[in-house]
């Protein structure tokens, strides 16, 4: 049944839109939901509100959700396009804004804004939410630096199958702060690394240190996997017997983790190891390193591989029942493939730049991995 929807909320919930509080925002229209007074999904202006906002607070699980409501409640398809675009445009505007380019932060602010016309004058709301953004960022620096100056814990983030330095890209945007390790046994895509801000380990993260056959995906390296077992080439146009077979170094992830403890107050770990994440977290279960771990970001790749449901679901309960676990996707962060060189080796350089200098400004101490960045975008990387 759809009840009507209060002007207050309405005009409360533009207000914060314009403004660009998209934590507010979210917050207003699910304390609404919550009571029962209402059902955001049937109503477009609420809905695209909703959604924006759990893009931009990095709820992606929750917006997919959010835009299956939608469309389940005879919204139109452009609807949800729209509203992801404007989130887009308002994460790259944040970028610009981060990289000290005002000119730009502003185009897209007021590209983000003008999509919804019917919402007021994209110029007027783009001057106040890019405002807004400037303020937002300023009280994040000075709580960030804050934060070091009262000697909270060191921060690591373990990225476990780095790939093309994606992960590292999405996490440091906004957890400036943090250290960062990469791991990642492909010869091919260690160039993709120069320049970022991240301690490239060149071996397979795994549960023991040592040698393994790693078989290498010869379509684009993302289905790469040490996990015989597992579905290599994930459209199964090229069958495992015909994909490339590496032997490379591998680590103990759980040992890495347990030493790291010793020196960070705080890890999160990535984990996108195609199939190898069963192997991994059972042992890290067993020896009790995952108590080490604040958060974990995985990728469970059941259903492409080997292994029964009586085991997917005993790990995927183990873990949930002593670490936070969330959901990753940092593929609108990967430029090994669908650009030209030179179109990737500019964005990477923009995102590259952003992290750098929200790290100067914030955390005067220099960085280990800070030289300046150079164009060395490797072609498209092909096994021979």
């Amino acid at each position: 049944m759809k009840h009507d929807i209060s002007p207050q909320l309405l005009q409360t919930a533009r207000a914060l839109w314009q403004l660009g509080r998209w934590k507010e925002l979210l917050d207003i229209i699910s304390s609404e939901e919550d009571t029962g007074d209402l059902s955001v999904s049937w109503n477009s202006e609420l809905a695209q509100y909703q959604i924006q906002a759990a893009l931009q607070l990095g709820m992606d699980a929750f917006a997919d959700q959010c835009i299956s409501s939608a469309r389940n409640s005879d919204l139109s398809a452009g609807f949800a396009f729209r509203a992801t675009l404007s989130s887009t445009l308002t994460s790259l505007a944040r970028a610009w804004c981060m990289m000290g380019d005002e000119g730009a932060a502003r185009s897209c602010m007021q590209e983000a804004v003008a999509l919804y016309p019917e919402l007021g004058d994209a110029r007027f709301i783009a001057k106040l939410r890019y405002d807004e953004l400037v303020s937002d960022l300023i009280r994040s620096g000075a709580a960030l630096r804050d934060s070091r100056l009262s000697h909270e814990p060191r921060c690591l983030f373990i990225d476990a199958g780095g790939y093309d330095g994606c992960s590292v890209l999405q996490f440091l945007l906004e957890e400036p702060h943090f250290d960062c390790v990469s791991f990642e046994p492909n010869p091919e895509l260690w160039g993709y690394f120069e320049g970022l801000p991240t301690q490239l380990i060149r071996k397979a993260a795994y549960t023991y240190a040592g040698e393994i056959r790693f078989t290498v995906d010869p379509v684009d390296f993302d289905g790469s996997s040490v996990i015989e077992s597992k579905r290599i080439d994930f459209e199964e146009n090229v069958p495992n017997a015909d994909c490339p077979v590496l032997t490379v170094p591998c680590m103990d992830l759980s040992e890495y983790v347990k030493a790291a403890g010793q020196r960070y107050g705080r890890i999160v770990l990535k984990l996108d190891v195609e199939g190898a994440e069963y192997d991994i977290l059972e042992k890290m279960l067993q020896d009790d390193t995952i108590d080490l771990v604040e958060t974990l970001y995985c990728e469970f790749h059941y259903g492409k591989l080997e292994i029964s449901e009586t085991r997917h679901r005993r790990v995927l309960e183990g873990v949930c029942s002593r670490v936070r676990v969330r959901d990753w996707d940092a593929l609108p962060f990967s430029f090994s493939r669908k650009e030209t060189r030179s179109t990737r080796a500019k964005r990477r350089d923009r995102l590259i730049r952003a992290i750098y200098h929200i790290k100067s400004t914030t955390f005067p101490r220099p960085w280990p991995h800070s030289r300046p960045y150079k164009h060395t975008m490797p072609d498209k990387p092909r096994p021979e």
